[in-house]
């Protein structure tokens, strides 16, 4: 992206109307400390135009990335850290163990990334402590190193992990079960360490699995805009092109002509009826059974967002069936220890 660009979105972020008291400018890639100079330089440019507004943002804002760490110590990095420190957020990718993190974060060369960036990663933990929050992505190919990597990352000093199973049809038979059992793996190393008021894992929230009462069902959370090196908007960066796999990218608009809100539409109108298959509209444990509006356009025939996957249905079964076990274990200690 160009510095050109970069202000124009500035300034059309400026110009929106204000609907939250809060943002998040978020750099994501790629990899995104590649280009720290520009960031610099538009995080300066953004909090100056704020300033000049007095915009209501300029009370909470904040920084965040979501990086593979192999910059992280570098002078420049650092030094934007030192100057912005209290308001980021930074996510490193960071897989667990040497062996399941270098099946996926390997160079060209074939060689993996894990020996140069866990000295970054101490250093992160040491930065940020406790607001820390390494990103594990959990495929079939490494699924089988699930319970050891969770727990590496718990002994290097992790109190709260993000881990998500991908939503793209990578899925074979029985990988539920070895899921399964990876995860009683680490529901046992947490109880028997008495850790589960030190340790938050996703995969035990204690409300994944009960029923989905929500009738707006976005998956995402707040509105969010994208934007790619050219200027055009996105609704989130799975539609961009690099992130599809089968489709053509899905554009909202430009800094050109603006949001078009007809194409925008259809992310605001998401409810249960209009994409729920009648299996999971039944499921009584249908809570935080992951899915992705963009995997939904890029997996479906007709390339629409509203024919919901399902293709962790029967993970998610199993994570729901591991959550009741870690539980009522732990209510079983605490009752068995107040008597």
């Amino acid at each position: 992206m160009t510095w050109e660009t970069a202000k124009k979105i500035a300034d059309f972020l400026m110009s929106l109307p204000v609907v939250e008291d809060e943002v998040i400018f978020d750099f994501i890639g790629g990899e995104p400390l590649l280009e720290i100079d520009l960031i610099s330089k538009i995080s300066d440019y953004l909090v100056d135009k704020m300033e000049q507004l007095n915009h209501p943002w300029l009370k909470n804002y904040s920084f965040r990335f979501t990086t593979n760490g192999l910059l992280y110590s570098t002078d420049k990095v650092q030094e934007y850290i030192q100057k912005y420190q209290e308001r980021l957020a930074i996510q490193i990718s960071i897989d667990g163990t040497k062996n399941k993190h270098d099946l996926n974060r390997i160079f060209p060369n074939g060689n993996g990334s894990y020996d140069i960036v866990i000295p970054n990663v101490k250093l992160w933990l040491k930065q940020f402590g406790n607001t820390v929050r390494p990103f594990m992505v959990i495929s079939h190919d490494d699924l089988s190193c699930l319970s050891e990597s969770i727990i590496h990352l718990i002994e290097l000093g992790f109190k709260d992990m993000a881990t998500n199973l991908v939503v793209e049809d990578v899925w074979k038979q029985s990988d539920d079960c070895v899921f399964e059992k990876e995860l009683f793996k680490v529901a046992n190393y947490i109880i028997e360490n008495r850790l589960w008021n030190k340790v938050h894992l996703s995969f035990f929230n204690d409300e994944l699995g009960t029923k989905d009462k929500e009738e707006h069902i976005y998956p995402c959370g707040n509105p969010m805009y994208v934007f790619d090196a050219q200027g055009n908007i996105y609704s989130c960066v799975r539609f961009v092109s690099y992130s599809l796999r089968n489709k053509p990218n899905r554009i909202i608009g430009s800094l050109t002509t603006g949001i078009d809100y007809n194409k925008l539409r259809p992310f605001l109108s998401f409810d249960q009826q209009s994409c729920y298959p009648p299996k999971c509209l039944e499921c009584d444990m249908s809570a935080f059974c992951r899915w992705c509006p963009a995997e939904n356009y890029d997996a479906s025939e007709s390339g629409t967002i509203f024919q919901r996957t399902t293709t962790i249905c029967d993970l998610h079964k199993a994570n729901v069936r591991v959550k009741n076990y870690f539980w009522n274990r732990i209510n079983f200690i605490k009752e068995h220890e107040r008597s």
